[in-house]
């Protein structure tokens, strides 16, 4: 398995990742990893909907999701990972996935979250989740389209207060 891309986007599979991403990383294969989505009948359906044409895709819970990059069910395919938030991220991590590098992109504004770039906001306690993933030494680069410029997140959170 080649993990081609990982992305904390919370529209998951949508335009960006069906036009720009797969295309750029040549995926063959999405995993979606996110417990409320999974358990959403109809949310799968749109997802499974929105998968680009030639293209695969999971949409499991985080569990299931473990379970199947751990018994590498993707072994020949180049693998896009798409969670909603940096908390999944870190439940993938604290399983005993190897998670080295994320790429960043839309995360809505809500009355709770503030703004940290164009199009990515996020909550105290988020905030908090993306500060544990810079410890533990994951490389987080904040990108909406391929061909836009990359912002170094793991400085943007560290000036959090």
């Amino acid at each position: 398995m080649s993990i081609v891309l990982i992305r904390v986007d919370d529209r998951l599979i949508h335009g960006q990742v069906v036009v720009g991403w797969t295309r750029t990383v040549e995926g063959t294969y999405i995993l979606v990893a996110d417990d409320e989505v999974a358990n959403n009948t109809m949310q799968k359906k749109l997802l499974k909907f929105a998968t680009p044409t030639g293209v695969q895709s999971d949409i499991l819970t985080v569990e299931e999701s473990v379970k199947n990059l751990k018994e590498d069910k993707y072994k020949n395919e180049n693998l896009i990972i798409l969670m909603k938030n940096p908390k999944t991220v870190k439940q993938l991590i604290d399983k005993g996935i190897t998670i080295q590098e994320i790429n960043i992109g839309n995360i809505r504004s809500t009355p709770n979250r503030k703004q940290l770039l164009k199009g990515v906001n996020a909550s105290k306690e988020e905030i908090e989740d993306w500060k544990e993933l810079d410890r533990l030494g994951v490389k987080m680069v904040a990108q909406q389209f391929p061909d836009q410029k990359k912002y170094d997140f793991n400085a943007i959170i560290n000036n959090e207060s």
